[in-house]
C-alpha cells in the first residue's frame, strides 16, 4: 500500500513538472498579424492576352510557361536568432471576374551569355490556353527567412510573397481577394546572438 501511495505521489510531481515545462515553452511563443488591403486588379488587353496589374504589387510571378500574375511581398524583421514557427495567410472571400482572353504567360528565363541558344520551340505564334491547369497558383503564398543587417543591426528577415489573384483558365475567370491577413508565430532567442 505504501508503495502505491509513493508511486502516485511521484507520478503527480513528474506530470506536474511536464505541465510546467509545456507551459513555459508556450509562453516563449509569440504571435503577430498584419492585414494587407489590395486594390482591384487592373486588366489590360493585348493582342492575344490580357495582363493583370495591381497597385500594391512589388513584382510578378515568373514561373516559366505559367500565367504571369502580380505578387506582393511583405518583409518583417525580428531580433537575430528568432525562430519562425509558422506563417499563415488568411484571404478574404474571393471576388470572381470574367475575362475575355488568356492571361499572358511568364517569359522564358534568359541567360546572360553570348553563346546562349534556346532549345525551346518559339511559342510566339501559339496562344497559351493553359488546358492542363485548373487553378493557378495552387499556393497563394510562401515564406523564407534569412539573416542580415538592418540599419547596422543584426536581424532575422522574414519575406512573405503573396499572390492575391488566382486564375481559372477553364472558367475564363480571375478570383481576387481584397484583403490578406498574415499571421506569424515565432520564438525570440533566449540569448540574443551577436556575430561580429
Amino acid at each position: 500500500m505504501k508503495k502505491i501511495i509513493t508511486i502516485v505521489i511521484i507520478a503527480i510531481f513528474v506530470l506536474g513538472g511536464l505541465g510546467a515545462i509545456a507551459e513555459t515553452e508556450e509562453k516563449n511563443e509569440e504571435f503577430i498579424s498584419e492585414t494587407i488591403v489590395f486594390s482591384q486588379p487592373i486588366i489590360c488587353e493585348k493582342e492575344d492576352y490580357i495582363t493583370i496589374e495591381l497597385n500594391e504589387a512589388t513584382s510578378i510571378s515568373r514561373e516559366e510557361g505559367k500565367p504571369s500574375l502580380p505578387v506582393f511581398t511583405k518583409v518583417f524583421t525580428f531580433p537575430f536568432g528568432t525562430k519562425i514557427e509558422s506563417v499563415n495567410v488568411i484571404f478574404s472571400t474571393p471576388i470572381k471576374q470574367l475575362i475575355s482572353k488568356p492571361v499572358e504567360p511568364s517569359p522564358e528565363i534568359q541567360m546572360f551569355s553570348t553563346n546562349f541558344v534556346s532549345n525551346k520551340i518559339s511559342k510566339s505564334d501559339i496562344v497559351m490556353t493553359y488546358s492542363d491547369i485548373d487553378v493557378y497558383p495552387e499556393e497563394q503564398f510562401g515564406f523564407r527567412t534569412g539573416g542580415g543587417l538592418n540599419d547596422g543591426e543584426q536581424v532575422t528577415f522574414l519575406s512573405v510573397p503573396i499572390i492575391p489573384v488566382k486564375y481559372c483558365p477553364k472558367e475564363s475567370a480571375l478570383y481576387y481577394s481584397r484583403e490578406a491577413e498574415i499571421v506569424i508565430s515565432y520564438k525570440l532567442p533566449e540569448d540574443p546572438l551577436d556575430i561580429s
